[in-house]
C-alpha cells in the first residue's frame, strides 16, 4: 500500500486561533503581596497563546488592540498593555470575541477578576459561544485585597458629601483629608463597619480639590477623588443707566 505506514495523530483546531479577552479596568489594579491582578493576568495571558492570537481590552468600550497575529507579536503587545481607571464590559468583549472567530475554529479565554459593571450578562454570552462549538475558558484573578474606598461624591455649590464603601469583613478606620494646592484645609477620623457605607459632609472648597484617604490600601484608585468647582472670584460691574 503506497500509503502505508501510518500513524493517527490527535490535533486540536481549536488551538489554532486563540482570542484573549484581558480585562484592564480599575479593579484589576487591585494589589496582593505587592502584585496585581493585572500583573497576573499578564502572566496568565502569556501562557495561553498558541496559534493565531487576538487581544481584546474588556473597558468599558471594548477595544482591539491584536488580531490574528502570531505569538512573538502577542507577546510584544502584552508586554505594552497597561490597566485603566474604567470599569468592565465582558459581556461586550465575548461578543467581540465571537465575531472575530467568525466560522473559524478556535477558543476565548476570558481572564478578569469578574466584576463585570456593565454590558451583557457574560454566562448567557458564553452559552452562546460554547454553542457554536467554541471553547471558552474563565480565569479568575480575584484576589484577597484589602479595600476601603470612595464610591461617590455628591458636589454642590456650598457642601460636599462622600460617600466611603469598607469592601473588608472587617471593621476599618479611615482619616478623610480635603486637600486644596497639596495643602490639608480638614481633615476627620471615620469608622466604617464590616461590608457597610459611611458618608461625611463638608464645605465645597472653590476651585480644584481632592478627597483623599488614608492610610491607603491595596486598591489605590479608590482612595482619592477629585473637586472642581469654580473658583470664588470678585467681579467689578459697571452699571449704566439713563441718568
Amino acid at each position: 500500500v503506497a500509503a502505508a505506514p501510518f500513524v493517527k495523530l490527535k490535533y486540536d483546531t481549536t488551538l489554532e486561533n486563540t482570542v484573549i479577552v484581558l480585562d484592564n479596568s480599575a479593579s484589576m489594579q487591585a494589589k496582593e503581596k505587592g502584585i496585581s491582578r493585572f500583573d497576573n493576568a499578564i502572566g496568565q495571558a502569556k501562557k495561553v497563546l498558541s496559534g493565531r492570537n487576538s487581544i481584546i481590552m474588556a473597558e468599558n468600550i471594548p477595544l482591539i488592540v491584536l488580531e490574528n497575529e502570531n505569538t512573538n507579536v502577542a507577546l510584544d503587545v502584552l508586554s505594552k498593555i497597561k490597566p485603566k481607571e474604567t470599569i468592565t464590559n465582558l459581556g461586550d468583549a465575548l461578543l467581540l470575541a465571537k465575531d472575530i472567530l467568525g466560522n473559524k475554529p478556535g477558543r476565548v479565554v476570558v481572564i478578569s477578576d469578574f466584576l463585570a459593571t456593565e454590558g451583557p450578562d457574560v454566562s448567557v454570552v458564553r452559552t452562546t459561544l460554547e454553542s457554536e462549538d467554541k471553547i471558552v475558558s474563565f480565569i479568575d484573578m480575584s484576589n484577597d485585597a484589602k479595600n476601603v474606598g470612595i464610591i461617590r461624591l455628591e458636589v454642590t455649590k456650598y457642601n460636599t458629601k462622600v460617600y466611603i464603601k469598607n469592601y473588608n469583613n472587617e471593621q476599618a478606620q479611615r482619616t478623610i483629608k480635603i486637600m486644596k494646592d497639596d495643602k490639608v484645609i480638614s481633615q476627620t477620623k471615620v469608622n466604617i463597619a464590616p461590608n457597610s457605607i459611611e458618608n461625611f459632609i463638608f464645605d465645597t472648597p472653590p476651585g480644584i480639590s481632592k478627597v483623599e484617604l488614608e492610610p491607603k490600601d491595596d486598591f489605590e484608585v479608590d482612595d482619592v477623588g477629585y473637586i472642581a468647582t469654580p473658583p470664588k472670584i470678585k467681579n467689578s460691574v459697571l452699571l449704566i443707566t439713563n441718568e
